[in-house]
């Protein structure tokens, strides 16, 4: 099993390219970073990441951790950490796909391999789950997961069509052609987020693969992500297709990572908040022990 760590990437905390560095020096390989555009000053929609200690610790229920508004350029950010760091692997973890206009989307996927170059770059994408935030973007909650499907189905018209076109009931052009192509060809795997069935039909339909975050909230269960494995498992041999896993979790006990390895997980994302960097380094300590004992 392979392994990396997952967080955001603020002004105010380490650098990525810093960060990807620290990762390689220990081992760790991979640095996926999440992506928000911006929080909404009045939001109804809450915050599913706060525990319990989280919601005894503050009395505002619409609470969330300020490194939600200050998150980098995902895209940004990746092409700097993977550019001074070779042999990093890169990913979003995940994109909002549904939140970016698809041939935008498509350009800063193909951009980033140009700058960084073939299979380094894991696209983890998912629909997200501030309504007021999506809203901006205009994209209603009930058409978020059609606009992220289309996107990336147009995207990857885009990506393997000289002239390309769609035509969706959200995502719509006439051709065009927009080049560069990726650099992994035909393009980057593209993991789809959730733990829904319907997540994992959408895997199945469109995706290469599969990267649920576990251990935030009450779902998905460590039972649930070994369910969909096997769901995904037979599913490919119906349509002969491998489909790879990587999955969050923010627990790091070794019982758990020993799970996930024999349930076939391609890839472990260890996930910390954007700490002070002396507590960055720190985790980055602990996770590489992890690992090390987990190999021993």
């Amino acid at each position: 099993m392979k392994f990396g760590v997952v967080s955001y990437t603020t002004d105010y905390t380490i650098s990525p390219v810093e960060l990807g560095k620290e990762i390689m020096s220990r081992g760790l390989q991979a640095l996926f970073v999440p992506e928000h555009s911006h929080i909404p000053v009045k939001r109804e929609t809450p915050w599913g990441g706060l525990s319990h200690a989280d919601q005894a610790a503050t009395d505002d229920p619409m609470f969330v951790p300020d490194w939600y508004e200050n998150a980098l350029d995902p895209f940004i950010s990746l092409a700097a950490a993977a550019t001074a760091s070779p042999g990093l692997v890169v990913g979003t973890g995940v994109a909002l796909a549904s939140q970016r206009h698809a041939i935008s989307f498509a350009k800063a996927v193909s951009t980033l391999e140009a700058v960084i170059g073939p299979n380094r770059f894991i696209c983890g994408v998912a629909a997200g789950w501030n309504v007021e935030e999506m809203r901006n973007h205009g994209v209603g909650a009930k058409q978020r997961w059609l606009a992220m499907r289309e996107t990336i189905e147009a995207a990857i018209q885009i990506w393997t069509h000289d002239e390309a076109e769609y035509h969706g009931k959200v995502v719509d052009f006439d051709p065009i052609r927009s080049f560069p192509k990726p650099a992994t060809r035909p393009y980057p795997p593209v993991l789809f987020g959730g733990h829904s069935q319907a997540a994992l039909d959408r895997v199945v339909a469109i995706g290469d693969g599969w990267i649920p975050v576990a251990g935030r909230g009450a779902r998905p269960t460590i039972d649930d992500i070994e369910a969909g494995i096997k769901f995904l498992a037979r599913k490919s041999e119906e349509v002969g297709r491998t489909f790879i896993v990587n999955v969050l979790d923010v627990r790091v006990d070794l019982a758990t990572i020993e799970r996930y390895r024999d349930m076939g997980v391609e890839r472990f994302l260890f996930g910390g908040p954007p700490v002070p960097r002396d507590e960055v380094l720190r985790n980055l300590d602990t996770w590489a022990e992890v690992v090390a004992r987990l190999g021993s």
